[in-house]
């Protein structure tokens, strides 16, 4: 028996039923997929990498994100697409992984059927943002739903070996939402070995690619203090602050390239806007 396929155009209902409402509150973290993170399971501390965090329509815009050891920050937020199978078993209803903006195309494989055993071609529907999707009959059938999703994208790191976990909180319709992932974070080897800002010289050439630590070290360039809490940015990611002895460890900068670095305090200028030549460096092997 030949297998065929029914291509079909679904129905997009706009409005929210109550039975949907709670799925409309989904949010929901993604942090290993292909796209982005070329779907890594381990990954190494010192390196950023990028999360999604899925949500419905009625989530507040304000959503709080948290890491247990290391640095998250939104970067922006974008839409992609997903493809996935799923399955009526005698129902009307089935649910996709991620809230659903759009759906564009729904593929039943073989044939559908109803309570009676007759060939049916259903209907599908969904409502905005939510992860339930439904038919006008009650069937059997596999289908394979490509659909749009929306989400914000936040890049994390850790300095620290071992699980942290990436946390949203957030409300929606008057109650609490959170949601939770945990990453686990390791050392890598590195070829070069550790150095501070005061082994900065001129580049020069390397095939392998190199990591090492530094360490950074503020003071006042008047009294010559040692400062604490200055914000550190290395290539525009934020590392961390000085302590009170004006020191900050950082681990996986890349030997032989150059790197951008930005500090501010509050009552001094950024190190972007000073005179100093204080704005690039490079670590060489």
């Amino acid at each position: 028996m030949s297998t065929k396929s029914a291509y079909l155009s679904p129905q997009i209902i706009k409005e929210d039923s109550s039975d949907d409402k709670s799925k409309n509150c989904s949010l929901q973290w993604e942090i290993n997929n292909e796209e982005d993170n070329s779907g890594v399971s381990v990954f190494s501390i010192g390196s950023s990498y990028k999360a999604r965090l899925y949500y419905g329509p009625d989530v507040e815009e304000e959503i709080t994100t948290l890491i247990t050891k290391g640095i998250i920050s939104k970067q922006g937020s974008g839409m992609g697409s997903k493809t996935q199978q799923i399955t009526f078993s005698g129902s009307r209803t089935s649910s996709l992984a991620y809230p659903c903006e759009n759906i564009t195309s729904a593929t039943i494989s073989g044939k559908a059927f109803d309570l009676d055993g007759n060939i049916v071609v259903p209907n599908f529907k969904f409502a905005r943002g939510t992860t339930s999707i439904s038919t006008d009959i009650e069937c059997f059938c596999v289908v394979t739903i490509i659909y749009i999703t929306k989400y914000n994208i936040y890049l994390f790191s850790s300095y620290e070996e071992g699980e942290v976990l990436l946390i949203a909180i957030s409300e929606c319709n008057n109650d609490e939402l959170s949601a939770e992932i945990s990453a686990e974070f390791e050392a890598v080897s590195t070829s070069a070995s550790s150095a501070s800002l005061s082994s900065i010289s001129s580049s020069s050439s390397q095939s392998e690619i190199a990591t090492t630590t530094i360490v950074l070290h503020y003071k006042d360039f008047v009294t010559g203090y040692s400062l604490g809490d200055v914000s550190v940015y290395i290539d525009g990611i934020s590392r961390g602050r000085t302590n009170a002895n004006g020191k900050l460890t950082v681990h996986g900068i890349t030997v032989n390239t150059v790197h951008t670095l930005r500090a501010s305090k509050k009552g001094y200028l950024n190190t972007d806007s000073d005179s100093l030549e204080n704005d690039q460096f490079i670590i060489n092997t």
